[in-house]
């Protein structure tokens, strides 16, 4: 056998590489897809999944909903300060300055 090979040149190793592209959004919406196609059915098993799946959309929503109201919460707590802080400005500004104000238009209307 070794007679056959010594007229025979080695040839080089091939290598080659599929690529692959990895999409998840494309990923997520088939699995979704599958999801939804699996509770189609008229049968015990998928009106399980269809109640299950109703039961864990409506949990979600209720837990965003107390998360949203929180967070409402917190910001009409600090617009309430804020105007608030802003009202004593505005009081301690024209206490302040109001006398001063009017005695200047005084004076400036007895020139003219």
């Amino acid at each position: 056998m070794a007679i056959f090979n010594f007229f025979k040149s080695a040839q080089h190793q091939k290598f080659s590489i599929h690529t692959r592209y990895y999409d998840p959004v494309k990923e997520d919406v088939l699995k979704r897809v599958q999801e939804l196609e699996g509770m189609q059915g008229s049968d015990t098993e998928s009106l399980k999944k269809r109640m299950a799946y109703k039961m864990k959309r409506r949990g979600d929503g209720e837990l965003r909903r107390t998360i949203r109201q929180k967070a409402m919460r917190k910001y009409f707590m600090r617009m309430l300060v804020l105007l608030i802080v802003l009202l004593l400005i505005t009081y301690l500004i024209l206490v302040k300055y109001l006398p001063k104000l009017t005695e200047m238009m005084e004076t400036n209307t007895m020139l003219n």
